[in-house]
């Protein structure tokens, strides 16, 4: 049986979305993009692959419109790395690459 909470639905249907460019990244960083049909308590964090945060980049309220945020990764080591924004009731992903 199917649950409401078990569907993911596409990105482009989410009232949460993410960007991020250049990607793959090299020491200059990359911006975030995100853009919010609502306002809500935001976070947004860079995960490694091991779960691992490894940078906090925004926690606060937004309202709704897009927003730009830059993270520039110093100590890190070239990897994939997940750029996370959540809301209270909205996640979204997208992997990023960084390579030194």
């Amino acid at each position: 049986m199917c649950e409401d909470s078990d569907i993911i639905l596409p990105q482009s249907q989410k009232s949460l979305q993410i960007k991020s460019y250049p990607n793959p990244l090299g020491l200059a960083g990359t911006n975030i993009e995100i853009e919010n049909l609502n306002s809500d308590l935001f976070t947004i964090q860079v995960i490694n692959l091991l779960g691992k945060e490894m940078a906090e980049i925004f926690y606060g309220y937004l309202p709704p419109g897009e927003h730009s945020f830059r993270w520039i990764p110093s100590n890190c080591e070239s990897s994939i790395y997940v750029i996370r924004a959540y809301t209270s009731t909205d996640m979204n992903a997208i992997k990023c690459v960084f390579i030194k």
